[in-house]
């Protein structure tokens, strides 16, 4: 159940409640990051209530509830579009040709609950904004980007109607997170966000009425004495990757100091945003460092509603690829062997429903849409303590 998800959320508060005096380090180390592994128990938590057929195999990337509607990036063939799971049923809107092995577009939840889907596009790639209600004509064109191995990029609708985009591109300094934001169909210059003393990757992008929040991985290699090749055991620091965050406004300056989410001496292969309601947010992030070999990361959380950053706690352990699914007092996530597991209060259960699957959103119900990594039809979940 790899989790690739995005989060997109629109707030109706003016104020960024955490933009005040920073504390510009989370030196802390999680809590219980030394706790007696979960205990696995041998009866399932999770079962599949329905399915809803596909419109024919599709790649389906991240995903983005829009009330009662899940809305996703989908490829089918050489076509790029969104999928729209309304109910019991699922519909396939193409926006353009596919280019390569590029990921599928990503859905932009618009204030009048519209989906927008932004993709890379064309020879050299660029950063495309379609409408698919009329795809033939972009919405906006971003600029091709220097030769970079990395594809992530995220974006934000704001309350004003722009429309903020971050990707990761390489740089002089290093790889680097630059942004934009778009207006009126035109997007304006280029400005990089991340620090030059650090390479960032992995943009996400959170709107809270005026500000943007915008999280990544940052990392700084180790001196070249010390970057010789050598077997990875438990607790061998190879590179330090940690969670950053700036708040910045529309204009893409920043209102407030560089924050450290993360201990410095962390190892963050992948993190996930998720809104819980008013300002507050929680970022979920996974720990690569091994406390055995072949036990996998450790899932942290961070609850994140003022200037007072708390340290992480321990979510889930582990973890494989990816970074858990929380659904009400459920974390679902693939575990070093890729089988699908949930936690909940601290016990751990096989859940084979999310065995080559992953999760894509939560429904309004408590229920979760879950899709295969190959397959034709979705999965409605319902998990019971």
């Amino acid at each position: 159940m790899t989790r690739a998800l995005g989060i997109f959320f629109l707030l109706s508060t003016t104020q960024c409640s955490w933009c005040a005096a920073p504390k510009p380090t989370a030196d802390d180390e999680p809590k219980d990051r030394d706790a007696a592994p979960a205990a696995l128990e041998g009866k399932p938590r999770c079962e599949s209530v329905s399915k809803i057929a596909l419109p024919g195999p599709l790649e389906i990337g991240r995903a983005a509830p829009i009330g009662s509607r899940v809305v996703a990036g989908a490829r089918r063939g050489d076509r790029d579009g969104l999928l729209e799971v309304d109910g019991l049923t699922a519909r396939f809107v193409e926006t353009s040709s596919a280019t390569g092995d590029l990921p599928p577009p990503l859905p932009i939840v618009t204030g009048d609950s519209k989906a927008l889907a932004l993709a890379y596009e064309g020879h050299p790639r660029h950063l495309v904004l379609r409408d698919p209600s009329s795809p033939a004509t972009p919405i906006v064109e971003l600029p091709p980007e220097a030769a970079d191995e990395s594809l992530a990029y995220d974006a934000v609708a704001r309350s004003d109607g722009s429309i903020a985009i971050a990707w990761d591109a390489a740089s002089d300094e290093g790889e680097a997170i630059f942004a934009t934001v778009v207006r009126n169909g035109k997007a304006g210059a280029a400005v990089r966000l991340s620090p030059k003393d650090v390479d960032a990757d992995t943009p996400r992008l959170v709107a809270l009425g005026p500000t943007i929040l915008a999280f990544w991985i940052a990392h700084r290699a180790l001196p070249p004495s010390d970057a010789a090749p050598q077997a990875e055991g438990p607790g061998q620091d190879l590179d330090h990757a940690w969670m950053e965050m700036l708040a910045f406004d529309d204009a893409l300056e920043p209102t407030a100091p560089l924050r450290h989410l993360t201990p410095d001496a962390g190892r963050i292969t992948f993190f996930s945003v998720e809104p819980r309601g008013g300002a507050s947010l929680d970022l979920i992030a996974r720990d690569g460092i091994e406390l055995q070999p072949g036990q996998g990361g450790t899932a942290l959380v961070l609850h994140i509603s003022g200037p007072d950053l708390p340290a992480p706690t321990v979510l889930a352990d582990h973890v494989g690829r990816g970074v858990p699914f929380v659904a009400g007092d459920f974390a679902l996530f693939d575990d070093a062997t890729d089988r699908g597991r949930a936690s909940a209060d601290g016990a751990l259960s096989p859940e084979p429903t999310l065995d080559a699957a992953r999760a894509l959103a939560a429904l309004p119900d408590g229920e979760v849409l879950v899709a295969p990594v190959a397959g034709t039809e979705l999965s409605v979940l319902r998990c019971r303590k």
